[in-house]
């Protein structure tokens, strides 16, 4: 549902739904009709509550129309069964009206939805009517929502202001009858418990219980049941709200000796619950010893802090009573509890019981949590231990409550302000991943809790470090609520101080959809802020001491990227100071450091790279010898992909003629290379080719090139065949036709050099592209040889055909993506570039190029959603440009480009070539294309054979719907009839005879062509006869030899479709025995069944009643079947 959705909620649309579900009667058993109706009804009111589920404070207009309704008609139900109990209900109606009642209940809270119960005093006997009748629904275990709600409605009806006395009737006492049932569920797992509580404490705070109550109650805590604790604490917590002074004071004992059991009780305090609704008693029963008057509803938190600032110290002289002290000091202790909940809970309860005290007292107990932070921080904000998560968090969220009820004092302020700071970076290494995401969340919630409640003049002096923290960890922190709650923060401050510097501008650029994206906040949001002078100093400290730092790679690596981009704001000035400090960094014995030093320095490196400043060329020649400092054990070290990627990119950027001239005769950058090179890491391998490209830029690589040709391990060829791609053959070509022939030597299937490697054959497609594409205009220049570019634009056509498979699945699709961007990119240049249409015939022959079209058209119309769309992604750049070609072009010309660009390129219909539903209705067309019709009718017949639902199904129909539309037989070569299709099927078939990947698709796609009511026709013409005819030999023929099940289970298919044909039936019989005595059991057994059903559903020309019969009685599986030729 939409923000504007929830301003205004509409009651007709649930109340029309609410009613129509109420129509149901809860003693009919319903259809399954309207069963499957009412539960429909009930899933769209609950989708309504949900969406309210934050905001439910916008339903309490309607809530009385919409509670009572459903109330009332459980009342008449309950009504109903106490004075019939023997009359047949359903307990499936019953159940779905609890748990309507239940949602309204779960989206506003019981103590809003309970004021709309029924609360009369003739209601008490129905409800435990209802309760204790053995038919009634409430004794199923499911039905727990319908036992919440009658429980919740007795603890309403129980506090009628008569003696329950005068209600009994013969034989019953009332009280007696509601103190038994909140017992009986006190103790059970589910929310009955929360019922049961209320209802006991309700009765509880009748003076006429109370006896009752010490009596039940003090008898210790039950050791084998923790629910049953968990529902003795939960009465307590709410007598403490609801008993009067007199009635709390004759339970305060109680109260006591029940803590001090369970603090005893070690195996009761392992559960978390048990520990808070201990906390939260021990808070409330705290705040009930308080005098009345300072029980009063609190001052607003603004006027409080003013309160605390003009008291006096001789005015706040009061004894606090020992019991409250105890209190005190153990939600202090309880503020470090493992769990948030607890911890949460503790923080409510001191800030509420500091809230009734005086100003010094309640100053003392804020110092007394602030002291909570101090108890690990000697070791330093990076050796914290792992337990100082809970004592920060804790604090920071008793802060919180404290700065919420404005109890923040002037003389606390500075210490408060220097924790908080502190604790918006609180971040611990632990294993592989951190903690301290709920301190800085926390810390957030303290800021906006000071903005909110703090007078100006306590805020003025620390808004300015206050806002340049907040913007700080709202663009730089790790996680997405916790750059939202510090935005959140700053708005808060922005808004009610008007104290923070550029506040609204820079608001405007940390806002909450800003900061929700870590990429957009790092590189935008972030130089955006830092054009703001008051705040890039922070923000650069940030990176170099926290973000560069971090246990992420991730971090480090965008922390580098935005070091990058708000140095360069004013990079004559901050990148030599940058430089500096980074470098120092390099001698760290921390990986981590070194890592992040290396990732800064490589892009303060571009940043200079990209300046041009003589100036700052020093900087960026420190920055290339800086290297020197990465100790080479660090180097070494094994699994050091990380330090050797960054090395190696930071070469790369800070790579110049000047560090060239002053290499020593064995540099180090060259060990580097040599080692990244070698790496089997793909990331290592990309930062070699990125340093050798740089490198080719300013001297003759050719020795090296040279010298990694002629290696044959795997690895290096993996990472030379991405390396030679990269390197400047147009500024120096020296080794340009080695490396060439190189490269397709690692691709020609039939080569000695063939490389075994998927990732080595993709790399040197990806990288034979790219060295003619580096020529741009001069690709008709003399240092290309046509014959090397006709080689690899031939290479790249055969690549599309390359479909290897192992653990990793259709790996061979990488390299059929690389061929479709590589011959793409070549046919744009050499058509673009080469003016000259003979030499444009030299380089680039037409029918090859109209054979890498149709290649591409195959490609296009396969399994696979991802190579789909990237052909569709190139693919339209290519038809563009065929529409522009002039006649002396006109040879290289998509033929019919312009119907292409209309089913596939219009931008009105335009969705997505991974789209199967929208793109094979309109690529089955293109059959129609004589000089691509066989590369799209095969690629179309291998999507037929994908195990993909989204593939194999559009694909199905639209070749279906397109075989109907054809004619049977059409005397024109280039038109496309039924006859032809089936041709070319049959030479798909006959061509990869031995291959299943094609086999097994084309006999799939002739079962579809099949079951077209044209066959029929075909079969009469004599061309289409003996098509029939070799197809039905070719799926017939020795299926005892084949071995794959499913190439035998589809040929029996088509041999039993081709019985109801006309002319093939004596044929396709012979081929069928074959099948029917496989020595395969579930082969007979399915050739059997798709017999029975063809004679079930066609018409095949002779009785069948005798073999329908046989085949119905013959036991299949028995491996001794033998059929007479009489069937």
């Amino acid at each position: 549902m939409e923000d504007d959705d929830l301003a205004v909620f509409n009651p007709d649309v649930y109340l029309n739904l609410l009613a129509e579900f109420l129509k149901c009667d809860l003693y009919i058993q319903p259809t399954p009709e309207q069963s499957q109706t009412e539960t429909l009804l009930l899933k769209k009111m609950n989708t309504i509550l949900s969406d309210y589920q934050e905001q439910p404070y916008l339903l309490d207009p309607y809530l009385e129309c919409m509670v009572v309704p459903p109330i009332e008609h459980l009342k008449n139900a309950c009504f109903v069964h106490v004075n019939d109990p023997v009359r047949p209900l359903c307990s499936e109606r019953f159940e779905r009206l609890s748990s309507l009642i239940y949602e309204c209940i779960k989206c506003r809270g019981y103590k809003t939805i309970i004021r709309f119960f029924p609360h009369q005093v003739v209601d008490i006997p129905v409800a435990l009517g209802f309760m204790h009748s053995s038919s009634s629904p409430v004794q199923e275990a499911t039905q727990w929502p319908l036992r919440y709600i009658v429980l919740l409605w007795l603890g309403l009806v129980c506090m009628i202001p008569f003696d329950l006395k005068r209600f009994d009737s013969p034989g019953t006492d009332i009280a007696s009858d509601l103190h038994a049932m909140g017992l009986k569920y006190l103790g059970t797992p589910g929310l009955e418990r929360e019922g049961a509580a209320l209802l006991l404490a309700r009765l509880y705070s009748r003076h006429v219980f109370s006896f009752i109550c010490k009596l039940h109650l003090s008898h210790g805590i039950p050791l084998n049941s923790s629910y049953q604790v968990l529902g003795i604490l939960r009465i307590w917590i709410l007598l403490c709200t609801s008993a009067d002074a007199l009635m709390f004071n004759s339970y305060l004992s109680s109260i006591q000796s029940l803590n001090a059991n369970m603090e005893s009780d070690e195996i009761l305090m392992i559960n978390p619950l048990v520990r808070r609704l201990r906390t939260k008693l021990v808070s409330k029963s705290a705040i009930r010893l308080f005098p009345s008057g300072a029980r009063q509803s609190p001052q607003p938190p603004l006027k409080k802090a003013k309160i605390m600032e003009e008291q006096a110290p001789e005015d706040e002289d009061e004894d606090v009573p020992e019991s409250i002290e105890e209190s005190i000091d153990f939600l202090l202790q309880t503020l470090q509890d493992k769990d948030t909940t607890v911890r949460w809970s503790a923080s409510k309860g001191l800030a509420r019981i500091a809230a009734c005290l005086p100003g010094s007292l309640a100053s003392q107990i804020l110092e007394s949590i602030l002291r909570l932070f101090e108890i690990h921080s000697s070791l330093g904000n990076y050796d914290l231990p792992a337990l100082a998560e809970a004592s920060w968090h804790g604090g920071c969220l008793a802060c919180a409550e404290m700065a919420r009820r404005g109890l923040v004092s002037s003389q606390n302020m500075p210490t408060l302000v220097k924790w908080i700071s502190k604790a918006l970076y609180f971040d611990i290494r632990k294993g592989s991943h951190s903690i301290g995401s709920s301190v800085r969340d926390a810390a957030s919630y303290v800021v906006w809790s000071l903005a909110r409640s703090i007078p100006l003049t306590l805020l003025e002096c620390h808004a300015a470090d206050l806002a340049r923290h907040l913007v700080a960890v709202s663009v730089f922190d790790r996680e997405v609520q916790i750059r939202r709650a510090a935005s959140a923060a700053f708005q808060e401050f922005v808004g009610r101080t008007n104290l923070i510097p550029d506040g609204i501008e820079v608001l405007r650029k940390t806002d909450f959809y800003s900061v929700s994206m870590r990429r957009n906040a790092f590189l935008v949001a972030a130089p955006q802020v830092a054009e703001h002078f008051i705040y890039r100093e922070c923000l650069l400290e940030h990176i170099v001491t926290v973000t560069l730092r971090h246990w992420d790679v991730a971090m480090r690596q965008l922390g580098a990227e935005s070091l990058r981009l708000m140095a360069s704001l004013d990079l004559n000035v901050l990148g030599p100071v940058l430089e500096k400090r980074l470098v120092r960094l390099l001698g760290d014995k921390d990986v981590i450091v070194v890592h992040g030093s290396l990732l800064g320095l490589s892009e303060l490196a571009l940043a200079f790279r990209e300046n041009g400043s003589e100036d700052l060329e020093k900087s960026r020649l420190n920055i290339f010898k800086s290297i020197s400092m990465v100790s080479p054990a660090l180097i070494q070290k094994h699994r050091n992909e990380t330090i050797m990627e960054a090395s190696c990119i930071m070469l790369s950027n800070s790579l110049s003629p000047r560090a060239l001239a002053v290499d020593t005769s064995q540099p180090k950058w060259r060990t580097i290379f040599d080692i990244c090179l070698r790496h089997r890491t793909a990331a290592c391998q990309v930062a070699a080719s990125r340093f050798l490209t740089s490198l080719s830029a300013m001297k003759d690589v050719s020795y090296d090139v040279q010298r990694y040709l002629r290696t044959t391990n795997r690895i290096v060829q993996q990472s030379i065949a991405q390396a030679l791609g990269g390197i400047r053959f147009d500024v120096y070509p020296n080794s340009l036709s080695a490396a060439v022939e190189a490269l397709q030597s690692l691709v020609m299937p039939k080569g000695p050099h063939y490389s075994l490697s998927v990732e080595t054959r993709r790399n040197a497609f990806n990288s034979l592209s790219s060295i003619l594409c580096s020529f741009g205009s001069g690709v008709a220049g003399k240092r290309l040889e046509p014959s090397m570019v006709v080689r690899t634009y031939r290479l790249h056509i055969d690549g599309m055909q390359d479909y290897t498979i192992d653990e990793r699945g259709d790996v061979g699709s990488w390299i059929r993506i690389a061929c479709i961007d590589g011959l793409v990119s070549i046919s744009q240049l050499l058509l673009q570039h080469v003016p000259q249409a003979a030499k444009l015939l030299e380089l680039l022959p037409p029918d090859m190029f109209h054979e890498a079209v149709g290649a591409l058209f195959k490609q296009g119309v396969e399994r696979l959603d991802n190579v789909r769309q990237r052909v569709g992604e190139r693919f339209a750049s290519l038809i563009d440009l065929s529409l522009r070609l002039d006649d002396l072009k006109s040879r290289w010309r998509i033929s019919g480009d312009q119907m292409i660009q209309k089913l596939l390129f219009s931008s009105d219909s335009m969705i997505g070539w991974h789209d199967g539903s929208w793109l094979f209705p309109r690529v089955v067309r293109l059959m129609a294309i004589h000089r691509y019709r066989q590369f799209v009718f095969r690629g179309l017949v291998l999507s037929i054979g994908s195990k993909t639902d989204t593939t194999q199904r559009p694909v199905s129909i639209a070749l279906s719907s397109f075989v109907e539309s054809l004619p049977v037989q059409e005397p024109a070569e280039d038109t496309i009839d039924l006859v032809k299709l089936l041709q070319e099927l049959l030479a798909m078939i006959s061509e990869q005879m031995t291959n299943n990947n094609v086999v097994i698709p084309a006999l799939q796609t002739l079962l579809v062509i099949l079951d077209s009511p044209a066959i029929l026709g075909m079969a009469e013409r004599e061309a289409g006869n003996k098509t029939l005819q070799a197809l039905l030999d070719a799926a017939g023929k020795f299926p005892g030899k084949l071995k794959n099940i499913q190439r035998i289970e589809t040929s029996a298919k088509v041999v039993v479709f081709m019985i109801a044909i006309p002319g093939l039936a004596s044929r396709a019989i012979e081929y069928v025995f074959h099948f029917l005595e496989h020595h395969y059991p579930k082969i007979r057994s399915d050739t059997a069944e798709s017999l029975y059903l063809l004679f079930q559903t066609r018409d095949v020309g002779f009785d069948t009643s005798d073999a329908e019969e046989i085949l119905l009685e013959t036991d299949w599986y028995d491996r001794n079947v033998f059929l007479d030729d009489d069937i």
